[in-house]
């Protein structure tokens, strides 16, 4: 038996060889043979195994769920398949001499990702596996939440959830601290390698709805952090997550599996958690809602030439009312990333990032035409940098520690803010966020400073000093109080008129973005750890002295 194995290995190296010494890899294997000192036929029958038995095999001790058992099983469905061609074409497949290696690259990639592409694309809208993407996505039925505990205008809270609601003044008389809601710092997700991508509240802080990276989007008790829902099917790549026409309506950007962009409009009804079916397929780059949430205002790269172009997308009768586009002979250098509306909306703003700067194209969405000629202003900064003043001026921090007062309408500076003659900040302005009634404005800065400025007279407030590295994100909350995350990862939460410091918790990861709650005991930020994204909750605790 031996010498049966023995010659059958023999004959092998020696069909291998005339393979191995040819020229375009002959100079690599030399130097395998160097170092480990094996002839290369002998390294090529140990690899050979080992690569059979994971094509084989693959990542099956690895599947958590059923969603990679289908992977799985797509990745058997094709090899049997080839498998089959093969045995009917053996002598046309063994004389392309290239065939048997792309086979090989093709089943690596295959096994990779290729598999969970075509469940993604062809496979998860059927009707035959939507009860095991549910099982698998949604451990529970879908339970709608209140709607009427939103908060949004005509909605009362229920008496349950009232008491837990009074909010509180932010005086001297206490003192306030934090207190992390999850036990690890942030939640964890049922998805490896999954990103919290995005986050919005209801207008009373009642609940928190995030979008992942992977997965469905997920609705929050802030109160007790704890999961009151989730939306049905698979998402992929969901952000922008927001809430529309009075808090019926969910919606998002998502992805397909060709694309990792999040760029294709999704919405959910809240009633059946269930993803609502479009006339067509819309694709954007970004978007924002109307004052009556009725309305998206979406903005993207014209699908033909080098414009843009804006459209009004009626979200109750599911149609789009208008498009206007840019010239497509004016060149904006990159995607869209940012749209926002003066208050009457009359304009809409589109930041479309370019290097170092941003190039901010301002429609009038009130014209009749079609295709127009924007006017257009270039700021050294980055494009989400910026907030609506009024229906005429806009303010823009720069990379260079600038605060820039411009007009909307015919895209000229007007003036440039300053403290005591000096930029507002020393570095690069990371951020600016209003106060929930519009009078003041934060900035927040890499040179590790916040500053609160008055919206009318914009001078400074108070100055936020005590974060030892660059502050990420902040914002203000309705009862004169101001949080902010660092890259310390210290969150800390100051008096507005004071600048003082009220509490500060050290939350092991680096927040990006942050919220407080409308009733000012929860506050939600997504932070980053190891490379992921997670949510984070913080419990705010104010006790009279």
């Amino acid at each position: 038996m031996s010498a049966v194995i023995k010659n059958n290995i023999h004959k092998v190296k020696n069909e291998l060889n005339p393979y191995l010494h040819n020229n375009r890899i002959s100079l690599f294997l030399d130097l395998v043979e160097q170092k480990i000192h094996l002839e290369r036929s002998l390294i090529a029958l140990g690899i050979l195994p080992i690569l059979a038995i994971y094509l084989i095999i693959g990542w099956a001790i690895q599947s958590p769920g059923k969603y990679d058992d289908r992977h799985l099983l797509i990745y058997w469905i094709v090899y049997s398949l080839l498998g089959c061609i093969e045995y009917f074409g053996y002598s046309l497949f063994n004389s392309l001499f290239f065939y048997w290696l792309a086979k090989c690259i093709f089943l690596v990639w295959f096994m990779k990702s290729g598999s969970r592409m075509i469940i993604r694309r062809f496979i998860q809208n059927t009707a035959v596996l939507n009860d095991v993407q549910d099982e698998h996505i949604i451990e529970t039925d879908y339970h709608a939440p209140p709607i009427a505990d939103f908060g949004y205008s005509g909605g009362e809270m229920t008496e349950e959830y009232r008491d837990k609601f009074e909010s509180w003044e932010a005086t001297d008389d206490g003192e306030y601290s934090m207190k992390v809601m999850f036990a690890d710092g942030g939640l964890p997700t049922d998805y490896e390698l999954n990103n919290i991508n995005s986050v919005t509240m209801t207008p009373n802080g009642k609940y928190v709805i995030i979008g992942q990276s992977q997965g469905p989007s997920q609705i929050w008790d802030t109160i007790n952090g704890q999961l009151v829902s989730s939306m049905q099917g698979i998402t992929i790549h969901s952000s922008k997550v927001t809430l529309a026409c009075d808090g019926t309506l969910l919606v998002g950007l998502a992805s397909d599996s060709f694309d990792s962009q999040s760029n294709i409009l999704q919405i959910w009804d809240f009633n059946t958690g269930k993803s609502i079916e479009l006339p067509y397929q819309i694709k954007c780059t970004t978007f924002t809602l109307s004052n009556n949430s009725n309305c998206l205002i979406m903005a993207g790269n014209q699908k033909y030439g080098h414009g843009i172009s804006v459209g009004i997308f009626d979200l109750n009768n599911l149609e789009l009312m208008k498009e206007i586009k840019s010239d497509t002979n004016q060149s904006y250098d990159s995607t869209p990333s940012f749209i926002t509306l003066t208050p009457d909306e009359c304009y809409a703003i589109v930041g479309c990032p370019s290097g170092l700067t941003t190039n901010y194209v301002v429609f009038h969405l009130i014209t009749q035409q079609e295709l127009i000629q924007p006017p257009i202003i270039t700021i050294d900064s980055d494009p989400q940098c910026s907030i609506v003043l009024n229906n005429e001026q806009m303010l823009t921090g720069t990379i260079n520690g600038q605060i820039i007062l411009w007009n909307i309408p015919s895209c000229q500076r007007i003036q440039t803010l300053n403290d005591n003659r000096q930029n507002a900040h020393r570095d690069k302005i990371k951020d600016l966020k209003f106060s929930p009634d519009c009078s003041c404005f934060v900035t927040i800065s890499v040179d590790g400073t916040a500053k609160v400025w008055d919206t009318n007279s914009k001078e400074v407030i108070s100055k936020l000093i005590g974060h030892e590295r660059e502050i990420t994100c902040a914002c203000i909350s309705t009862n004169q109080l101001v949080v902010t995350g660092s890259k310390d990862q210290n969150i800390c939460l100051w008096y507005l008129q004071s600048g003082q410091i009220a509490s500060t918790i050290h939350v092991g990861m680096t927040p990006l973005h942050i919220y407080m709650a409308a009733h000012n005991q929860t506050i939600v930020a997504i932070g980053e750890k190891d490379g992921q994204r997670q949510l984070l909750m913080l419990r705010v605790v104010f006790e009279q002295r």
